[in-house]
């Protein structure tokens, strides 16, 4: 399966979902089988997450051998600008305080190097990185 993680206004067509909005596949880490994500996407969601290392221990078992992880998060030196938009957009103009926000640019490579992940694919657009990683051998598909 192909999941897209936190894709909410935005998801992938015809990739599972799971996110806190209405309509997606899964609504919890727990509701996805083990040993069933093949690829997984997180778009724009990271800085979200209160514990990273948390998340990918409980994302564990449910990844297949091979899973591709696709991260498409803010760079480094842009980061103090999407805090800004962040704080704006879900403090004031869509409230959410509920929404963790990270304070901090924190390095998601760290979390994933820890589970024998290494980066098979990087690129730069504008103010965003895109990285995917995988153990193992990288096919694009």
């Amino acid at each position: 399966m192909k999941l897209d993680f936190g894709s909410g206004f935005a998801p992938v067509k015809g990739w599972a979902t799971l996110d806190s909005g209405a309509n997606c596949t899964f609504n919890s880490i727990e509701e996805i089988p083990d040993n069933s994500i093949s690829k997984i996407r997180f778009r724009n969601v990271l800085h979200h997450i209160e514990n990273v290392d948390e998340l990918f221990q409980k994302l564990r078992p449910k990844f297949r051998k091979n899973v591709k992880i696709i991260i498409i998060e803010c760079r480094k030196e842009c980061y103090q600008a999407n805090l800004f938009l962040d704080v704006l957009w879900y403090r004031s103009l869509v409230p959410n305080p509920s929404l963790y926000i990270a304070v901090e640019y924190r390095d998601y490579r760290i979390n994933l190097s820890k589970l024998g992940f290494s980066i098979k694919l990087q690129r730069m657009v504008d103010e965003k990185e895109e990285v995917v990683f995988s153990k193992g051998v990288y096919c694009e598909n």
